[in-house]
């Protein structure tokens, strides 16, 4: 072999080994890569770890990528599988620009099947780079929440106000966003009638609680045995026009019932505040004397004081969870008081994509309603109250009987020192069957021996959750067989 061949020979491999260390030396971030994928319902990361959904609730798949690029829509996009089987595809949404995460969503709710309960599985593709997003991922169906709202003409010391105007009848979008259901279950009806309370002077506590009591008292009887019957109720929302008492709402633990001042700007966030209280949800905002918190179930950030729902509503320097502050500023140019909803949690609205940082809905007055969501204490407490037997009263009902057995439907006042006032009870006849209940408080039917023929027990607390304070005397109510 001639020198000159051998030296040609050499200075190809030569360019040749470059030419391979060039390629080899490409550095991962310059190859499109998914770094993670989640599916959304609410909330992308959820409390430790969970994966919590809901059958039926819009849900978005989003990837994000290791670095920002444009999105082909060709070869980009989401194979669902549903126990096991291929079941539709969901399209990324299209920005234009450069992203560093992808979307990806049906056009409808329909388009998704509906999000059908089951076990789901999604294959991935952006860009022709793929990413398994196995899971399995069990969406559970889950319970309704039934609403009647109410519009109120109440007294402000000496002046009569009504709430006017269309706003109050939309305030439960937001709650059915956040909260574990359905699309729908979140069931909102508007009464349309002004509901004339205006013998109740809501400026004080004891006009407040007449509100709550009289707008209990628009869920029939018939419903303490048929809970899901045409025209029954969870919760009424009582709305009424301006802040009473220094309250922008206000919920009685005992009574199906609460109070929402609808024309707040964040009178959404209000509905959902007042309503996760009735399941046993606590404040997350600073103050020794408003702020009813609940470190059990969702800790208010760590140093803020109020009373301890856990412990009779005693004054105490509040949790030790470790939960961060909202660093928001609001409405009144404040930092929001309360706690943060963060950015790492993916808080995501269908409508308005992911959200950033917010605050959350168990905060003080002070946010505008954009800038409200739901923490991940408070999605996973909720996914697991929110069952098919949600409906007050399902728990004590075996089924139906082949007769109407009568009922007596009972209300009332009990004191801490036993004394009882008594509602006007109803009686009336159903085709469902009670199971007894006893316990400390309880109403007894009795025979003319005095022997007890049923018995349905009652639970009592002599303190409010919002606004915190003791109470002396509390409402009651319930239903028991008459046989």
């Amino acid at each position: 072999m001639s020198y000159r061949r051998i030296l040609n020979s050499l200075i190809t491999a030569v360019f040749i080994l470059s030419m391979l260390m060039l390629i080899g030396s490409g550095k991962d971030e310059d190859i499109l890569q998914i770094s993670s994928a989640e599916v959304n319902q609410a909330l992308g990361v959820q409390k430790d770890a969970h994966s919590y959904y809901v059958a039926g609730k819009n849900t978005v798949i989003r990837a994000c990528l290791n670095k920002a690029v444009m999105i082909d829509e060709k070869t980009t996009g989401v194979s669902v599988k549903k126990d096991s089987q291929h079941v539709f595809n969901m399209s990324p949404k299209i920005t234009g620009e450069s992203v560093t995460s992808v979307d990806f969503v049906c056009s409808s709710l329909e388009g998704c099947q509906n999000w059908a309960a089951g076990s789901y599985s999604f294959e991935m593709s952006v860009n022709g780079t793929d990413f398994s997003l196995g899971g399995p991922f069990s969406f559970i169906t889950k319970g309704q929440i039934r609403i009647l709202a109410v519009p109120v003409k109440a007294k402000y010391g000496t002046v009569i106000k009504s709430v006017t105007g269309d706003d109050w009848k939309k305030l439960g979008q937001f709650t059915q966003n956040v909260y574990p259901l359905a699309e729908g279950n979140f069931k909102w009806t508007n009464r349309l009638k002004l509901f004339d309370a205006s013998s109740y002077n809501i400026e004080t506590e004891d006009g407040q609680e007449s509100l709550s009591i009289a707008l209990s008292g628009l869920i029939p009887a018939e419903c303490k045995t048929n809970p899901k019957g045409a025209g029954c109720y969870d919760y009424v929302v009582g709305m009424i026009p301006e802040v009473a008492n220094g309250n922008e709402g206000w919920a009685f633990m005992s009574m199906p019932a609460v109070v929402v001042v609808a024309g707040s700007n964040d009178a959404a966030g209000t509905v959902a505040h007042e309503i996760a209280h009735k399941y046993g949800i606590g404040d997350t905002y600073d103050s020794a004397s408003s702020s009813s918190i609940r470190c059990s179930v969702n800790p208010a950030p760590d140093g803020f004081k109020g009373k301890d729902w856990d412990n009779n509503m005693q004054p105490f320097n509040g949790c030790t969870a470790g939960r961060l502050k909202s660093t928001l500023i609001g409405k009144d140019k404040e930092v929001i008081n309360g706690a943060q909803v963060a950015a790492s949690a993916h808080p995501y609205e269908w409508n308005r994509g992911y959200l950033g940082e917010k605050a959350d809905f168990m905060s003080a007055g002070g946010a505008w309603q954009s800038q409200l969501w739901i923490t991940q204490d408070n999605y996973d407490y909720l996914f697991g109250k929110l069952n098919d037997s949600t409906a007050k009263g399902v728990s004590r009902i075996l089924g139906e009987s082949a007769t109407e057995n009568r009922f007596v439907s009972y209300s009332g006042i009990i004191s801490k020192t036993g004394e009882v006032e008594l509602d006007p009870w109803e009686s009336y006849t159903d085709t469902a069957t009670l199971i007894d209940t006893t316990g400390e408080y309880m109403v007894k039917a009795l025979d003319a021996t005095d022997t007890v023929l049923a018995s349905s027990a009652f639970t009592v607390q002599f303190f409010s959750v919002h606004p915190p304070r003791d109470l002396d005397r509390v409402y009651f109510e319930g239903v028991v067989s008459f046989p």
